[in-house]
């Protein structure tokens, strides 16, 4: 079972879980694994394949014994696919990213109260690499789910 957490503060850390292995990255690098995520088909697990597909600082290789996805750090987690998509799920793959104010207009809440539930971990939000203002993209679905 893959499961995705984030911890709270001002650099949170994500924490990607994946059968009995754990990865810990910042969570600023989720977009770029997004990303990565959107490249590899689930159906590529179990094929073979020694082709590398690489996005920002993350990689994954598609073989025959599933989806090999490494982190920044190195560190490696085995996906099947079932786990792949998952995983592209969680990371809410293909889904439009807005902006704070679109969330506060979908949710009909203040602008501050969408700022302190990204904040607190209440509502799923992307940090963009480096943005001091307008750091985070909410995908709309994660959006649609915490206003109702």
């Amino acid at each position: 079972m893959v499961k995705l957490y984030r911890t709270t503060g001002e650099e949170p850390k994500a924490i990607l879980s994946s059968q009995k292995h754990v990865l810990i990255t910042d969570w600023h690098q989720l977009l770029d694994l997004r990303e990565l995520v959107s490249l590899i088909p689930a159906e590529a697990a179990h094929v073979e394949s020694s082709h590398v597909v690489e996005e920002g600082d993350w990689s994954a290789t598609p073989s025959n014994l599933g989806i090999t996805l490494t982190a920044p750090s190195d560190e490696e987690l085995h996906f099947e696919a079932e786990e792949w998509e998952t995983l592209a799920r969680l990371l809410y793959v293909g889904d439009v990213l807005l902006m704070q104010v679109d969330v506060a207009e979908i949710a009909g809440k203040p602008q501050p109260r969408v700022a302190e539930a990204i904040k607190q971990g209440e509502l799923f939000a992307f940090q963009i690499p480096g943005a001091k203002t307008r750091q985070w993209r909410i995908p709309r679905l994660a959006a649609v789910e915490w206003a109702s």
